[in-house]
């Protein structure tokens, strides 16, 4: 079952990903979990990685494997929670290994409160 899903998945982003070329990969969080990137880096709300966890502590987690994998030795300067058309937002606040200063926008609507 669990095979299945995971080839289903990977079918769908190579299909979105032929039509798009903008969609990035899957990225692998804990316990399985998907984090999904449409159409972006995290650059804004609209380009938010979407984290499918179910709780705040995986959830977290999964944020900072997300900027760990995609942006390593970066140092995060700050967070802040947002709200936009009915879902929330983490904006963490890093500074990459070259200096450069980013905001990297979460999706966290699925955990958000739920402990």
């Amino acid at each position: 079952m669990k095979k299945r899903f995971l080839f289903a998945v990977m079918a769908m982003m190579f299909m979105l990903a032929k039509a798009e070329n903008k969609v990035s990969a899957i990225a692998t969080a804990q316990n399985d979990s998907i984090v999904v990137k449409k159409l972006a880096d995290g650059s804004s709300c609209e380009n938010a990685i979407i984290i499918t966890e179910t709780t705040e502590d995986k959830g977290v987690a999964a944020e900072y494997k997300w900027i760990k994998q995609n942006y390593p030795d970066a140092s995060v300067r700050g967070q802040s929670c947002s709200g936009k058309n009915k879902k929330r937002y983490d904006i963490i606040d890093i500074i990459t290994k070259l200096g450069e200063k980013k905001s990297i926008y979460f999706d966290i609507t699925n955990f958000y409160g739920k402990f």
